[in-house]
């Protein structure tokens, strides 16, 4: 089977990230991010398309000639809002450094990942989710999760993208009258699951979820509103 990969953007005011998924039946395996500076982009608005197109450009690129792929399509996501991307480490000291490193191991150390990380406000933030960047074992760095899995070593080490951003989106629709319905999306918050898929599999839940709301009222009518990774689930869930 061929591989399918996935291209995503953020794109803001000072910077640009490029992540490419690599899709293997329900999961995704983050396999690139880069950041590079962006042009073109005020305050969640290109004012300038000529300008912002140019490092979008460049960072397409880089991603094609490292990876050996063509990007053909590229989901964009313009945060208005303060999301951030905070790097979180753990460790796992293991007990028997000759068995083999196992997926409920990684998974383990992307829990304490999650669960330790600390946020500057309860009550106003909270984690989306978290994206493997590479792990460390006794004899090898920087590597995949595909990679690492079945590896013997005495200590487990994993590097963690960790997307925070604010909650209380919900309040300000409620408040102009409108119904909310806010589910955590798969591997975030209190939702199962191992592996965020970019938007892939997101954007599926959320069309059964509004599939669920018009059951209920056929006469419903409903907004998706999303926040940079969120924002390219619903435009995707959107063409669904």
């Amino acid at each position: 089977m061929e591989d399918r990969y996935i291209a995503t953007v953020d794109l803001g005011t000072a910077k640009l990230a490029l992540s490419v998924a690599r899709i293997t039946g329900d999961n995704a395996e983050i396999i690139y991010y880069k950041e590079r500076p962006s042009d073109g982009v005020r305050y969640g608005c290109i004012f300038n398309p000529t300008k912002a197109s140019v490092p979008l450009k460049e960072a397409v690129k880089e991603a094609e000639d490292e990876l050996g792929i063509k990007i053909t399509q590229v989901v964009i996501g313009v945060p208005r809002y303060g999301v951030s991307q905070e790097i979180a480490s753990e460790s796992l000291d293991r007990s028997d450094a000759e068995a083999c490193i196992t997926q409920e191991e990684i998974d383990c150390i992307k829990d304490m990942a999650l669960d330790s990380y600390p946020l500057a406000d309860m009550e106003k933030q909270e984690i989306y989710g978290a994206s493997a960047q590479s792990f460390s074992t006794d004899d090898s760095i920087n590597c995949t999760e595909g990679d690492v899995v079945g590896m013997p070593s005495a200590v487990l080490q994993g590097n963690f993208k960790i997307f925070i951003g604010a909650w209380d989106y919900a309040d300000a629709y409620l408040a102009h009258g409108y119904q909310a319905l806010v589910p955590d999306l798969r591997a975030a918050g209190e939702s199962e699951g191992t592996y965020l898929t970019m938007g892939t599999k997101e954007a599926e839940d959320i069309a059964l979820w509004a599939k669920e709301i018009v059951r209920r009222d056929p006469e419903a009518k409903i907004v998706l509103h999303g926040v940079s990774m969120g924002a390219a689930t619903v435009m995707m869930a959107s063409a669904l």
